[in-house]
């Protein structure tokens, strides 16, 4: 009887083991803040500025730049009134911590959009012609004001010369710099 021989054919297959690690990222808890808890702002405002909280407290910024603590229930109250020292902005809030809490996400986005970057006077005029004009329409009340102000004091020195930007202004923020340049020695 005639026999059959059967023959297999095995396969290797290699098998690549990946390791995955999986990191979670715990989220921070928002610090919580205390009435009394002393926060840091910054003025924006050229000369005296002078803050009444609702605690009673009285908080007083003596020029641009200058830094003031103001109590956080102060500044919450502030927030809540929708006031123009926030908004429009007469003083920045310089606690990041502060502008990350969720109470704040409407103070930290408005920061973020329009005072950020522009908080700087000198940034703002250092900006090239092409975009000053879209910059001055895009500052608040707050930084528009104390750009108007700069401006003129260095134009009584002597120390600012762009009739362009000096004309972009007048048409921007209503101003008359440019009788100022005639009549300025």
């Amino acid at each position: 009887m005639p026999t059959t021989k059967q023959s297999k054919t095995i396969e290797k297959k290699e098998i690549e083991t990946v390791e995955v690690k999986e990191t979670v990222v715990e989220k921070k808890k928002p610090r919580t803040f205390s009435q009394s808890d002393v926060i840091v702002c910054r003025s924006v405002t050229p000369g005296w500025l002078g803050v009444s909280g609702k605690s009673g407290m009285y908080y007083v910024f003596s020029n641009y730049g200058d830094e003031a603590e103001i109590e956080y229930g102060d500044l919450f109250a502030l927030k809540n009134k929708h006031s123009r020292y926030i908004y429009d902005p007469l003083f920045v809030i310089e606690d990041e911590e502060l502008l990350e809490n969720p109470r704040w996400k409407d103070v930290a986005e408005f920061y973020s959009d329009k005072v950020y970057g522009m908080d700087d006077i000198e940034a703002v005029l250092n900006k090239p012609n092409t975009t000053f004009k879209s910059t001055l329409k895009s500052l608040p009340k707050g930084l528009l004001k104390a750009v108007t102000v700069e401006v003129s004091k260095r134009i009584e020195q002597g120390t600012f010369d762009s009739l362009k930007k000096i004309k972009i202004l007048d048409e921007v923020c209503g101003t008359d710099f440019g009788k100022m340049i005639n009549t300025v020695d």
